[in-house]
């Protein structure tokens, strides 16, 4: 959740994770869904309000 909120890309945080495009992007929507978040607007809004 940091790296998104500081604004990074799915390919950035890949390449800082030494992880695929894919998987970033998977874990995402999985947070998305269990956060049950519409879209990354939503998102990062709650990655604020909530100091992650």
């Amino acid at each position: 959740m940091g790296l998104i909120r500081a604004g990074l890309t799915t390919r950035d945080i890949a390449e800082r994770l030494s992880l695929s495009e894919f998987t970033v992007g998977t874990h995402r929507r999985n947070i998305m869904h269990k956060l049950e978040l519409p879209n990354m607007a939503a998102l990062l809004q709650f990655a604020f309000d909530h100091g992650l």
